[in-house]
């Protein structure tokens, strides 16, 4: 089964089309394009009332090991600058699931067990 995690990245007291920000979201899109579990890619779409348009980053998440990988991609980018926060969507059929984490003591295990369930892989399947 394959599905799709969209990520939204946050730097804490700096607006999204800030320099910092953009430099913090283009430092993650690397560390997934450099995974070969996962398939990273932009999705760019239009915001209503505004110029241009708003990016997020979009994960292919299915392939043996790819939660787990995430996980790990996502612990090390936060660890680099505890300003950092992001929101991860998942969409599975018509149910999606949201999954906030931040810099401050994140749960590797809780986060793969939600991310597991939120694309419904068994959970032993993920473990190294």
């Amino acid at each position: 089964m394959t599905t799709e995690a969209s990520l939204e990245v946050y730097l804490m007291g700096s607006a999204p089309d800030h320099t910092s920000a953009q430099a913090a979201a283009a430092d993650l899109r690397a560390d997934l394009q450099s995974a070969p579990q996962l398939r990273a890619r932009e999705r760019h779409e239009s915001v209503t009332g505004k110029k241009g348009a708003a990016v997020d980053l979009v994960v292919t998440l299915g392939a043996s090991g790819s939660v787990g990988t995430l996980v790990k991609i996502v612990q090390l980018w936060l660890n680099r600058d505890r300003r950092r926060s992001l929101t991860v969507s998942v969409r599975n059929g018509d149910k999606e699931t949201t999954i906030s984490v931040d810099g401050d003591a994140i749960s590797a295990n809780a986060l793969t067990e939600a991310l597991n369930s939120a694309v419904r892989l068994d959970v032993g399947s993920e473990t190294e």
